[in-house]
């Protein structure tokens, strides 16, 4: 537990402002309160049990949400080091092996209120030095959830897209599948950005493979399960009235024998492979990508 309180003395005079409280509730609170002060100056207490036998070597990194900072707590539960930021943490936080920071976090007004958003990712030295600072948020798209950095340097990340009821329609979406409230959807995007140069290398988009079977005028019309490479645009596990996201990638990660991208699909309960051996242009198509 690591309790921060900001002005205490200023909380404390407060309360005591009050005719209502008797001597013994100010008492007691200004303890509390003064409690509250010493925990935060010492640092969080020591884990409960520790059982070195059965517990695995190393550290723990903590990036809470709705904070600044991030924390590398070992097995005794002692910060050993913290890394202090300008932004309130995303979905996620990784150590790299050289001992940089690689952090997505959330940008001001975004614009998909959805737990994961985050929409900018930075690199932090061990000081806390930005290193490398990104921004993929706009009214129509935002990086969510899970970014990497691939082995010739580059991040990798997760971004949503939205369509519109035009699109969506267009795409063989059935209407019933919209978000009531906006009338879009959200598809998925896996984006690589060169941190040289800020700029888009590749990118795979699931909405270049649906497959659906209820409108033959659209261009995806097809079998499909006779498609299982495809993604079937009419797949919502929440019938669609609930929330325009009905894809919902949660991770990714990168096998650099294969040239492989594999991302976690939460809402399909599946988990798919990409071809990360293609151009962009062939990552549109269904031979490649």
């Amino acid at each position: 537990m690591h309790i921060q309180l900001a002005r205490p003395r200023a909380i404390i005079k407060s309360i005591l402002r009050h005719k209502r409280w008797t001597t013994f509730t100010s008492a007691l609170v200004v303890c509390l309160v003064a409690a509250a002060v010493v925990i935060h100056a010492i640092g969080p207490p020591p884990v409960t049990v520790y059982k070195p036998d059965l517990t695995q070597a190393g550290y723990t990194l903590v990036a809470p949400l709705n904070n600044h900072d991030v924390f590398l707590v070992n097995n005794e539960g002692n910060v050993v080091h913290t890394w202090h930021t300008d932004n309130y943490a995303g979905a996620d936080t990784k150590l790299l092996p050289n001992g940089e920071l690689l952090r997505t976090y959330q940008t001001k007004n975004n614009s998909f209120p959805m737990g994961g958003a985050g929409g900018g990712i930075e690199l932090l030295d061990w000081n806390s030095n930005v290193q490398w600072n990104y921004t993929y948020a706009t009214p129509d798209a935002t990086q969510h959830h899970d970014a990497i950095v691939l082995p010739n340097g580059d991040v990798m990340f997760l971004a949503w897209v939205k369509k519109t009821e035009q699109q969506a329609i267009a795409a063989g979406v059935s209407p019933k599948n919209l978000d009531p409230k906006t009338h879009t959807t959200w598809s998925d995007s896996v984006i690589e950005v060169s941190p040289t140069t800020n700029k888009i290398v590749w990118q795979w988009n699931a909405w270049d493979h649906l497959v659906q079977d209820s409108n033959p005028r659209a261009a995806n019309y097809g079998s499909v399960a006779g498609n299982p490479q495809l993604i079937n645009a009419n797949y919502y596990a929440y019938g669609g009235t609930e929330k325009p996201d009905w894809l919902h990638p949660n991770s990714l990660d990168f096998n650099p024998q294969l040239n492989q991208v594999m991302i976690s699909v939460r809402e399909f309960n599946e988990v798919w492979i990409i071809d990360h051996s293609t151009t962009t242009a062939q990552a549109a198509g269904h031979t490649g990508g």
